[in-house]
């Protein structure tokens, strides 16, 4: 295995001074002018605690050369929307090797913009562009080896063997202490990466000195770095695609409630008087009138026919009253049906079975609140009217008030654990909160009692 014959024996304390006073303070005063000269300071500091073969080494270049060099290859880089890159690139090591001496030998660079070209591309733009940064870390760790392979320190030949995981565990010391230092801590990442660089090159002879062999991509590690990159794309991507999966499976649901009606309303009204009049069997009126009316044939007939509203006479009972109210309701006229039940509970303030007709036309006129006031106080009369529990959870979803609705539901399963249209209703409304999983089971509970909505939805939405 190659070794470096080369040795930096500077530290953080070293470069201290210079990296407070010249590259933060002065160079913040002058708005970064000043920063070149701060620059040459730091090259001259680390070439003094270098020796290659050991020689020592000097750095001569000056700060004016460096902003010179700066400005002329910043602008072209600028005006070619950043394709001069790898030429600027190649301008700074040719500066830089031009004024290292190792012993009284000048250095010289090789390389070419147009060879350094390929690597820029992939390395330095598009990959990191794709990676959110990430993987620049890789890209310069790819660049200075190349920088290396392509310097003749004192003309003599010069290979690179610095390892990226050594390089990769000072950039993230860097990042982390100077994040906790406010950059106090750059100094010391100076001195670990001088030491990284200049411990990993070989010069001299090929015959004399064991060479360390060319650095190659090494895909694995490039894969990783992307890879990494590219996870808060995935993060964001597995956000909105369980989004859009929550908002396609609602547009789903309203979509089998919109073309597969059932025969009594499931979201909205659960009630025998809520079927809609061309499917309404003739004996779905309430349960109180069926009571009310049982052996009278006649009184039947007629409350179930709706050819004319049956007339009001003076001194009806709230029977007959009530008989009224379902009848102009079941035909839509929603506000007198109100009326009627306003009167049947005015004369008798515990009829629950009035108080849940009522509650019913409500929700119909979205007086949702109305509603709701219904509901409640049919349950204070018969606590065990599970039809209340399930619509009172209708009025308070349709208002906005998901949380009650699924309270109620619950209610009304624990006193009815066996009705689909339950199930279904609670589905629905955990679907629209997004708890998808807490949903599919209650449609599949629901699909399994024969609810025809809940299969249809289930059925739509296989992959």
């Amino acid at each position: 295995m190659a070794s470096g014959n080369c040795k930096f024996t500077g530290n953080g304390g070293v470069f201290f001074s210079t990296v407070l006073v010249h590259l933060f303070i002065l160079s913040a005063i002058t708005l970064g002018l000043y920063a070149p000269w701060a620059w040459v300071r730091i090259f001259k500091l680390k070439a003094s605690h270098t020796t290659i073969q050991d020689k020592q080494v000097r750095f001569v270049g000056t700060g004016g050369q460096l902003f010179v060099l700066g400005l002329v290859q910043g602008l072209l880089t600028l005006l070619t929307l950043g394709l001069y890159g790898p030429w600027a690139i190649c301008k700074f090591f040719e500066w830089k090797a031009r004024h290292t001496l190792v012993g009284d030998a000048p250095s010289r660079f090789k390389g070419t913009g147009g060879g350094l070209f390929p690597l820029y591309l992939v390395h330095l733009v598009i990959l990191p562009v794709l990676t959110l940064g990430i993987y620049y870390v890789y890209g310069f760790y790819r660049l200075y080896a190349w920088k290396e392979e392509h310097t003749l320190y004192a003309g003599q030949k010069t290979s690179f063997g610095g390892g990226f995981l050594a390089f990769l565990k000072i950039s993230i010391i860097t990042a982390i202490l100077n994040s906790m230092t406010l950059n106090l801590f750059t100094p010391w990442s100076l001195s670990m990466l001088f030491n990284w660089q200049i411990k990993g090159l070989a010069v001299g002879d090929e015959q004399r000195v064991e060479h360390f062999p060319p650095v190659k991509t090494n895909f694995a590690v490039a894969a990783a770095m992307v890879a990494i990159g590219l996870l808060p794309f995935a993060l964001i991507g597995l956000f909105v695609k369980t989004q859009y999966s929550q908002i396609a499976a609602a547009a789903k649901m309203a979509m089998a409630i919109t073309v597969a009606p059932p025969p009594v309303a499931k979201v909205a009204i659960r009630s025998r008087a809520d079927v809609p009049a061309e499917s309404r069997p003739q004996q779905s009126m309430p349960v109180k009138v069926l009571k009310k009316i049982e052996g009278k044939p006649a009184k039947t007939k007629t409350s179930a026919r709706a050819a004319e509203t049956p007339p009001l006479h003076a001194g009806e009972d709230t029977d007959a009253i009530y008989n009224r109210a379902w009848f102009v309701g079941s035909q839509g006229n929603l506000k007198e049906a109100e009326n009627l039940y306003d009167q049947v509970i005015a004369l008798n303030n515990k009829d629950a079975d009035a108080y849940y007709n009522r509650g019913l036309v409500r929700l119909q006129a979205r007086r949702f609140d109305l509603s709701v006031e219904d509901f409640t106080t049919v349950l204070e009369l018969n606590p065990n009217f599970y039809e209340a529990y399930c619509n009172r959870g209708n009025a308070h979803y349709r208002a906005g008030r998901s949380d009650l609705a699924i309270n109620d539901y619950g209610m009304a399963l624990k006193l009815k654990p066996d009705d689909g249209d339950l199930f279904f209703n609670r589905g629905v409304v955990l679907l629209a909160m997004g708890r998808e999983k807490e949903a599919a089971n209650d449609l599949k509970e629901a699909a399994r009692m024969g609810q025809q909505n809940a299969a249809a939805y289930l059925h739509s939405t296989k992959p």
